[in-house]
């Protein structure tokens, strides 16, 4: 009677526990597969798991629950394969499950990662009345033949996301809600397998490089007509070798575990459930162990984290080639713009180049001129272009300072006032130009003109030196003749 007694109180004070149909763990986080297909074959190598956890150890006929998972990864990484065989025990009732698993997971870049898993396989669930201990010898016919079992199919999908340190999943287990149907003496009975959802996230955070990781991580476990559960918690890893563990389950229990790597290829772990519920005190705790085994070709630790640091300076030296990269375009980019800078600099200066031609060649048509005469004095004048020479009488001119040697002077600016004349001609002095100032009366303009000894023709060359030179662009040579009136 008082096994009987035990077993109701299981079902009605823990029911939620028992009525999620799908096992719980406590060390999930080390085999994340047993929850979600699409993290089949995430970590490296062939991987076994052995789990075996007891709950309430002061409840008679309380859950008991033993796993065997394998799961590993082939061709390089972008399938996972697996296979999850469980057995629950929770007095009365019986289940056994075996499941297979496939994952496919597609890379967007080197550290990132989304995986599609499913998995199928069948569920056998086994209810025997007949163990129930009532301290009475006269047994209920009914509860003495109704044992049975039923046979199922079974189904789960899910997705993953991993990126660097991130992990998170979400998962359907029991997605098919296949019925469960009991064949027994007097009537068949049946019930039908409840859809879940979860989703875990975790992230791990390196606090001292290369040797100290802290993972957060977080569960959130929800079914149709049941309470949801959520667990968070954090893990604390002393590199690949040791790891302690804390989380709490929302009004169920909060768990302490750990584990250590007892060698290159057997990891061994532990978690204790201490009951926050009104199971506190009566039910007692729960414990879970874990030994996962590796198998395949021995991971060389030194020559891993050598590939590491060598991908690492490989992606440092690809940055610094792409910055390198970047510069080069911008200098090319610069040295196009300079370039069209200098083809139209070169244009300007064909174009000012003609145009001195076409000057120069004006001034040796003078000067051709001035050589078939014989002497300046004969009375008789070259035919000059009036743009660069006036010629008039000395009677219209007034010097104000200076005066020409001959009968020319170069003019080099021309203002209305005396004034104006005066000051311009005083910066010319400045800048070591020997200037004067004459005024035109018929003309009525003050000119400032630089005083030329020599001949005409000497002066047609200055002429042509100072417009070349670009210093006097404006400069014309006024001619005058002394004896006309």
């Amino acid at each position: 009677m008082k096994r009987f007694f035990w077993l109701i109180l299981v079902f009605f004070v823990a029911g939620p526990a028992f009525a999620q149909q799908v096992p719980l763990y406590s060390q999930y986080t080390l085999n994340p597969f047993i929850y979600n297909p699409a993290f089949t074959g995430v970590r490296p190598g062939l991987n076994a798991n052995l789990i075996y956890r007891k709950m309430w150890t002061d409840v008679q006929g309380a859950p008991e629950t033993r796993a065997l998972t394998l799961d590993g990864a082939i061709l390089d990484n972008k399938v996972g394969l697996g296979a999850y065989i469980y057995q629950d025990f929770t007095d009365i009732l019986e289940r056994f499950g075996a499941n297979l698993s496939y994952a496919y997971y597609i890379k967007f870049k080197k550290d990132m990662r989304l995986g599609i898993g499913i998995s199928a396989g069948v569920q056998q669930t086994r209810v025997d009345w007949a163990r129930v201990n009532t301290g009475n010898d006269l047994i209920d016919p009914v509860v003495q033949n109704n044992n049975g079992s039923g046979l199922n199919f079974d189904g789960s999908a899910g997705v993953s996301f991993l990126w660097k340190g991130l992990r998170a999943g979400f998962a359907i287990p029991q997605i098919v809600e296949t019925n469960i149907r009991y064949i027994n003496n007097d009537a068949p009975t049946s019930y039908q397998l409840a859809r879940h959802y979860l989703f875990n996230v975790s992230y791990d955070i390196p606090v001292i490089k290369d040797k100290f990781f802290i993972e957060p991580l977080a569960m959130f476990r929800a079914t149709k007509g049941m309470q949801y559960q959520i667990d968070f918690g954090s893990t604390f890893r002393f590199r690949d070798f040791l790891w302690l563990s804390v989380m709490y389950r929302y009004d169920y229990a909060v768990t302490f575990g750990g584990g250590i790597r007892v060698h290159d290829r057997l990891t061994v772990g532990y978690a204790y459930d201490h009951s926050v519920n009104n199971l506190n005190g009566i039910a007692g705790g729960t414990h879970e162990m874990f030994v996962g085994i590796k198998f395949g070709k021995k991971e060389d630790k030194g020559l891993i984290d050598a590939i590491q640091k060598l991908e690492q300076n490989q992606q440092l030296q690809q940055e610094q080639i792409n910055t390198i990269d970047e510069r080069n375009q911008t200098i090319i980019q610069q040295n196009d713009s300079l370039k069209g800078q200098n083809n139209q600099l070169q244009q300007d200066l064909q174009e000012r180049d003609a145009k001195i031609k076409e000057l120069e060649g004006q001034v040796n048509t003078i000067l051709n001129d001035l050589a078939r005469k014989d002497s300046m004095l004969t009375g008789t004048k070259p035919s000059l272009p009036s743009d660069i020479v006036y010629d008039g009488g000395d009677d219209e001119l007034v010097f104000i300072t200076g005066e020409p040697e001959g009968n020319y002077f170069m003019v080099v600016s021309s203002v209305r006032t005396e004034t104006q004349a005066r000051n311009i001609a005083k910066n010319y002095k400045k800048d070591g130009h020997k200037v004067g100032v004459v005024y035109n009366k018929r003309r009525t303009w003050y000119y400032i003109f630089l005083e030329q000894p020599g001949t005409l023709e000497e002066g047609l060359k200055e002429l042509y030196d100072l417009r070349k030179q670009n210093e006097f662009k404006d400069a014309w040579i006024h001619v005058y003749d002394k004896d006309k009136k």
